[in-house]
């Protein structure tokens, strides 16, 4: 994929749409490449041009993981047939991807509270983190840092249908057949990146580290159909699509394991109604300053 103009400085002036679907957005370009595995079955490349310029975290100059590996998935869903959902995906970081400023970071809420920082909106999804610092920071749960646990609840921003003019009537049509169940299952994995990291420092006792970053992200969709859907139809409160409520899912996020400046991060990602619709396995790098350095991590 590639920004919307093909150059660094048309990048610079897109912006970063608050609907999931506009931020999402692809352009299919023109220019496709054929290289045949075997005379009766050609394989086909597209390509396709991101509209939206993703999520800096922190006001960096870095995209946030989580939309490139997204975007991707959502991508490849456009060049199947109708009916293929992505059952599971793996990322891999090949180039550095510096966490200067996290969002999350303890250190930098501090400094967004103490210098009066205005942050831009989370685009995509309204993610809220869950108050469990009365479980999370009991004797029994520092001295065990694998049982630490993250809650975060997530829901959809903006409808998911393309066209700006669709009723809730089409709409609820369109996701009847399975339309959106694509995005939908992006969204569920752009939610599952979201400070997923920032989880293990916290969950250890680090407040600073020296480098942190994504090296593997796995997501498997567990459940298609009807649990990977985002609209709640039956709080609908009216006909009006500036009314279409949308249903609160929750991450539960934590860290199994940390050793050799590895860490692991680990999640379930839950429907509302308790079922679980996905996975995640996200392997990263985490070193830490050197005066802060004990064990083996």
């Amino acid at each position: 994929m590639s920004s919307a103009g093909g150059t660094d400085g048309d990048w610079e002036e897109l912006t970063s749409p608050l609907s999931f679907v506009e931020l999402m957005a692809l352009k299919r370009l023109g220019d496709t490449e054929k290289s045949h595995a075997s005379i009766n079955e050609p394989e086909r490349i597209e390509r396709f041009r991101s509209l939206a310029a993703p999520f800096p975290p922190g006001e960096g100059n870095r995209s946030f993981g989580g939309h490139v590996y997204a975007q991707s998935a959502y991508a490849a869903s456009k060049t199947v047939g109708t009916g293929f959902v992505v059952h599971n995906m793996t990322g891999t970081f090949i180039r550095g991807g510096r966490l200067d400023i996290p969002v999350d970071a303890d250190w930098w809420i501090e400094t967004v509270q103490r210098e009066g920082i205005d942050e831009r909106e989370f685009p995509g999804l309204d993610v809220r983190k869950v108050d469990m610092k009365d479980y999370n920071q009991s004797k029994s749960i520092r001295e065990q840092p694998e049982k630490y646990r993250q809650l975060t609840q997530y829901r959809l921003k903006g409808l998911p249908d393309e066209d700006p003019k669709a009723t809730s009537a089409q709409i609820r049509e369109r996701e009847a057949r399975g339309e959106y169940d694509n995005l939908y299952a992006c969204a569920h994995m752009y939610s599952s990146d979201k400070n997923s990291l920032l989880l293990i420092p916290r969950a250890l006792g680090i407040k600073y580290w020296a480098e942190m970053s994504s090296l593997t992200l796995t997501v498997i969709i567990h459940q298609h159909g009807e649990a990977l859907r985002m609209i709640d139809w039956d709080a609908m409160p009216g006909d009006k699509t500036s009314l279409v409520p949308m249903k609160w899912f929750i991450q539960e996020g934590w860290t199994p394991q940390s050793a050799e400046s590895r860490a692991v991060h680990e999640s379930h990602l839950w429907s509302p109604d308790g079922t679980l619709i996905a996975t995640s396995l996200q392997d990263s790098l985490l070193r830490l300053r050197k005066a802060e350095r004990s064990g083996n991590l």
